[in-house]
Formats: structure tokens, C-alpha cells, sequence
């Protein structure tokens, strides 16, 4: 079902390792077609899928460092520490903002919850 291919599409396309994710997700999915397996099995070996991922990625890190003073302070000066930071928020949170200024109010909202964690 199409949901289903949309659900395996953005947990892979926002994984650090997509193909995998999508190797994984795909071998635990039971609701596809054949013909949907059978592209989603290409899109494994596929270098077009993890480029895609890789500027999903980077469209993700420019609209934060657009819209977070500090985080864009802090890639300059410990890029280490901003890409363990950056993983981590990735991670926990999924990609559903467009605009800079409502990624950086989700990436603080998340912060402050570490923040008292």
C-alpha cells in the first residue's frame, strides 16, 4: 500500500544509514505488492537514494543553522559536538517543518527537554 511505501521511503530517507533502513524495513514489512518490493529492492543498491538522503540531510542542517544563533555558533567553533547534537535531535525528531524559523522552534522545544532531562 502506498502508506506503506511512504512510511519505508521517510524512516530510510532520514536514517544515518538508509539503505540499510530501508533493506531492514522492507524484510520486516508484510502489507507491499510485489511490484512495490521489487522497486523498493533496487532502491538498496542505489546510489540516487543515498545522495537523496545525504540533501535531505543538508536541507535539514541549513534550515537549523538559518534559524539557531547558537547552533550555528557552535558548528564553527566544535563541529564534533554540533554533529553528535545534530544526530541526536535527528534521531528523536522527524523532518516536518519547512521553513527555518519552525526547525529551530522544534530543535529548542527538543533541547529544553533534554535540557531538564
Amino acid at each position: 500500500m502506498l502508506k506503506d511505501v511512504q512510511r519505508l521511503l521517510f524512516t530510510a530517507l532520514t536514517a544515518e544509514e538508509p539503505q540499510k533502513t530501508l533493506r531492514d524495513g522492507l524484510a520486516a514489512e508484510k502489507n507491499l505488492t510485489e511490484q512495490e518490493r521489487g522497486w523498493l529492492e533496487t532502491l538498496t543498491k542505489d546510489d540516487g537514494f543515498l545522495l537523496s538522503s545525504l540533501i535531505v540531510k543538508k536541507l535539514r542542517f541549513e534550515r537549523l543553522q538559518l534559524s539557531d544563533k547558537e547552533m550555528k555558533e557552535l558548528f564553527e567553533r566544535e563541529p564534533e559536538k554540533f554533529v553528535k547534537l545534530f544526530r541526536e535531535y535527528t534521531a528523536k525528531v522527524a523532518p516536518t517543518e519547512y521553513f527555518p524559523s519552525e526547525e529551530g522552534k522544534m530543535f529548542r522545544q527538543w533541547k529544553g527537554n533534554l535540557d531538564r532531562e
